[in-house]
């Protein structure tokens, strides 16, 4: 095989988990009824309710699990990737692909707390992600 079509076929294999994730995804919050509700803007601050707080400390705890050295690392194997320098099936290879799946698996967890979070709040999932208290800033 050439050093064009090993590229070819990583970014197919990437694309492939990505899509898997996001079935998964959709099938975890297919399986909470009620996650999405009519978009009622909030823009108030959250009230203090205690199963919400309980949802916004185990989203907190998730979003802290990916440390700055992660995304360090992360980033400096995805810019190998993207370079086409990143050996296939190299150790560099499969620990972007367990990096790939931890982030996957824990943005899974997030969005399961998230819809809940919404369900309690009457509000959709796009309307919680957009709150302060829940907003993730991007790691780069």
């Amino acid at each position: 095989m050439t050093g064009a079509s090993l590229g070819a076929l990583e970014n197919l294999v990437m694309i492939t988990a990505i899509a898997a994730s996001a079935a998964m995804v959709a099938l975890l919050l297919l399986a909470r009824p009620g996650f999405i509700v009519s978009p009622k803007s909030v823009h108030k601050p959250a009230p203090e309710v205690p199963r919400e707080q309980e949802l916004l400390s185990q989203h907190n705890q998730i979003v802290q699990r990916l440390t700055k050295d992660f995304w360090r690392r992360y980033d400096h194997l995805v810019a190998k990737r993207q370079e086409e320098t990143l050996i296939p099936d190299s150790p560099e290879h499969r620990e972007l692909i367990r990096m790939t799946d931890e982030m996957e698996c824990l943005q899974a967890e997030r969005l399961v707390l998230l819809s809940e979070l919404a369900k309690l709040r009457g509000t959709s999932l796009a309307e919680v992600l957009k709150h302060p208290d829940v907003a993730v800033r991007n790691h780069g």
